[in-house]
């Protein structure tokens, strides 16, 4: 089979390999002490310090009192709870679909409303630019991009469907 690019088709057989890798219930804890039950299934990008760094960010800018915030790539959902519980409107989107799925469960067991998209920054021809942002303004975007040291197990490593998305664009 020829080479399909980043993820290609032994990427695909890695990727589906880590899915049977048990789904996670964590309680992340904000810096500021807001905690939130997070479901992580394996490929989905987990709350780091990378996330509490981000976290600190929004809570410095204060109530959000409604203004928009869009968050791409927003794996557990951790930074859009927290934006939301401090009054933010947030959308957020990701390539992973059971990220968004993660995302959207988090914030139903937490009582917040979050709207998430599957999708991405990307060419027109993946479809209407607006697909996954929604055709709004925003006031704030987060993008906590997956650039730390990886962990010395293979747990918490990403799977190839999110490694070649940050190749993608």
């Amino acid at each position: 089979m020829a080479d399909d690019g980043p993820f290609d088709f032994s990427s695909a057989v890695q990727e589906i390999e880590r899915l049977n890798r048990p789904i996670k219930s964590i309680i992340w804890q904000a810096p500021k002490g807001e905690s939130f039950t997070l479901t992580i299934p394996p490929t989905v990008y987990p709350p780091r310090e990378d996330t509490d760094l981000l976290a600190n960010a929004i809570i410095r800018l204060g109530a959000g009192r409604g203004k928009r915030c869009l968050e791409i790539g927003c794996g557990s959902g951790a930074l859009s709870l927290l934006a939301a519980r401090h009054g933010w409107k947030v959308r957020a989107c990701d390539i992973n679909p059971f990220a968004v799925m993660s995302s959207r469960h988090s914030a139903k067991v937490a009582d917040i409303d979050i709207e998430v998209r599957e999708g991405g920054p990307g060419p027109i021809e993946d479809g209407d630019i607006n697909q996954w942002s929604g055709p709004e303004l925003h006031d704030l975007i987060i993008w906590n991009l997956p650039y730390l040291e990886l962990p010395t197990s293979s747990d918490g490593v990403l799977g190839p469907l999110e490694e070649a998305a940050l190749l993608d664009t």
